[in-house]
Formats: C-alpha cells, structure tokens, sequence
C-alpha cells in the first residue's frame, strides 16, 4: 500500500557521473522488521485504490548524503517497493484492503483512490560527541537523519477530492551507532519508521473524511 507517488528521477546523464565519482551503497530494501509496532486505533471502510504509476513500483532511488559525513558515497535503494509495501501495511491495517493500479479508477460505495507525489528524501549524518567523567573519556556516535516530505490526494466515489495535503517530517533521527560497516541500512532503517508515520496520519486523514456512514466504530 503505497500513497501512489511519481517519482523525480535525476537525468541519466548527470546520475552516471555521480555514481562514478563515487563508491555506492545499496540497502537490504524494504524490510517488516523497522515498521513501528504500534497501530494507531482508527478504522475506515471500503478498499484504497493508490494510484502508482507504471514503472514507479521499481523506481530505484539513489543521491548523496547531504552531510560532510557520508558524502563520499551513493546510496541507492528501492524507494518504489518500499512505498508500496509501507502502502500496504498502513491502509491494509486501517480499511478493508487495498490494491494497486496505475491510473485512477472508477470507485463505488465507500471505497477510495489515493495519489500523490513524493516531494523530499534528504539524508544526513550527524557526528555526536559525548564526555565522560573526565576530559580524556569521550564517546564519538553516529546519528543517522532523514526528512520526507509527500503531497497526497484522495478521492472518494462520487469523485469528490476529500484530501489534498503535504505530510512532511521534517529531520528525524534515527538510531544512533559507533561504527557501521553499512550506514546506508541505517537510514534505510530510519527512512521505513519516517515514511510509516507519515502515511499513518494520511489514513487517519482519509477515515475522517470519509461520510459517517463509511465509518466502522472502534470494538
């Protein structure tokens, strides 16, 4: 389940000589296990339709940390699976399915259609250095950081656009580390939580607006 979202996609041109000036990072991709556990408790009826357009579903992401730390290498991970498969998680919890299409189609009862456009991934590290009891006993960490921002619209049967808003986190932290053989995987780790949050509240958002009768009271 994935806020359909269109990808920009840096020129070809310019994405080669970026990824051989510098050494590349590839992530584990999506994985379940940096989903949050907690499930905020609402509940929406019908099935979400989100619209991602062909070729977006494999769309690979790949940029530069915009820290001095990091910034000597590419990361590159598939930002399209991990839309879809957060997608899924969000809206299947919350209504009762979702299903992925690649143009917006036509809805009846309370079922919806969601799009949008992925506006921001901007990534970075932090160095954090800590004192102990004296000044010769210091601890040097790492704090990963990400910010997403994504611009969603939803529909509702009769074609009326219940939601048009940005959702943007702003930066995050991410769990801190000494030493890492695979920075990349941290953010990657930091992004999934990131982007989690903010299509929960882009659920709670289209719950809401959908008409009373489209509503399923919380057990």
């Amino acid at each position: 389940m994935s806020t359909p979202i269109r990808f920009r996609v840096v020129g070809a041109a310019v994405a080669a000589l970026l990824l051989a000036a510098c050494v590349t990072e590839t992530t584990s991709g999506f994985q379940g296990r940096y989903l949050p556990q907690d499930k905020p408790e609402f509940l929406g009826k019908g099935q979400v339709s989100v619209v991602i357009p062909d070729g977006q579903r494999d769309f690979r992401w790949a940029g530069k940390a915009s820290s001095w730390i990091g910034s000597d290498a590419i990361l590159e991970l598939p930002l399209g699976t991990i839309v879809e498969q957060i997608a899924t998680d969000v809206f299947g919890t919350h209504f009762a399915g979702v299903r992925f299409v690649a143009a917006r189609p036509a809805l009846t009862g309370c079922n919806i259609a969601v799009e949008g456009d992925m506006d921001q991934f901007i990534y970075s590290y932090t160095r954090v250095i800590e004192s102990g009891f004296s000044d010769e006993t210091q601890e040097s960490w790492i704090v990963p950081e990400v910010d997403v921002a994504f611009t969603a619209r939803a529909y509702d049967a009769s074609g009326m656009q219940i939601v048009n808003k940005t959702y943007s986190s702003g930066s995050v932290a991410g769990r801190r580390y000494m030493v890492s053989s695979k920075p990349g995987e941290r953010i990657n780790e930091a992004l999934h939580g990131t982007l989690h949050d903010l299509m929960d509240k882009l659920a709670a958002d289209v719950a809401a607006a959908q008409p009373a009768a489209c509503k399923t009271p919380l057990s």
